[in-house]
């Protein structure tokens, strides 16, 4: 089971997007946690509603045509803690055996979930599988991956290379299958109270990342929007 992980903090024109990318997922053997971090809008108002049509439609078709239901779950923190916090109270709720992170102001592609799935299906020593990723901002559209073809990484050397020289894993806690046990083992979480703390997440990461897959395929929307984090700095801040 994969358990996606939806930090939510004023979203409200983003989230309904962001959750149905969720729901129509191709794989639905999934578990997905929202964490209200108490945001202050009705984004968690709009998340229930959703989650409940959800739920009724599948329950009107017993056979849910073949597919699994995928089950969600809202945690709350009574004070804005911040997306590190978001993040790893979702991770340590998580009963999957793989995290997924999507912002939720972003959302995924149908088959993102199957296609990266299918990499550790095939082989579950894999610690981390990475999909490419679209950037959308005002109407403009640009590829923050870039790899090619499949790059398969075996020992951390390659992952160094592939990072530092290659800059073919970019800088991102998001658009990653990640293997659950490998995120406890090394103590991957997010340090709480940094702005842009992808940046020291990922370099962990790769300190401790020995087995790899990065797909070609696009799995990932990244909206780049007015009030992030991100607004005023250029997509390419956040390649190695």
């Amino acid at each position: 089971m994969v358990s996606v992980i939806v930090p939510v903090y004023q979203v409200s024109d983003y989230v309904e997007r962001c959750l149905k990318s969720v729901m129509s997922q191709t794989y639905t053997d999934i578990e997905c946690i929202i964490i209200d971090d108490a945001t202050k809008d009705d984004s968690i108002v709009k998340c229930e509603r959703l989650i409940k049509e959800y739920n009724e439609n599948l329950d009107v078709d017993v056979n849910l045509n073949g597919k699994g239901k995928i089950r969600f779950k809202i945690l709350h923190h009574e004070v804005n803690r911040g997306l590190s916090a978001a993040r790893n109270t979702g991770t340590k709720a998580a009963t999957g055996e793989y995290l997924f992170y999507l912002d939720s102001d972003d959302f995924i592609s149908p088959d993102c979930i199957e296609r990266l799935g299918s990499v550790v299906d095939k082989d579950p020593t894999i610690e981390m599988v990475q999909g490419n990723c679209i950037i959308e901002s005002d109407g403009n559209v640009s590829p923050l991956g870039k790899v090619k073809q499949p790059v398969r990484i075996s020992n951390n050397d390659e992952a160094r290379t592939e990072f530092y020289n290659n800059r073919n894993i970019y800088i991102s806690v998001w658009n990653r299958l990640l293997k659950k046990s490998f995120v406890e083992e090394h103590g991957l979480y997010c340090r709480e109270g940094l702005v842009c703390e992808d940046l020291l997440w990922v370099f962990y990461l790769i300190k401790h990342l020995n087995k790899a897959y990065l797909c070609e395929d696009v799995t990932y929307h990244y909206m780049l929007r007015s009030g992030s984090i991100l607004t005023n700095n250029k997509p390419e801040s956040m390649r190695a």
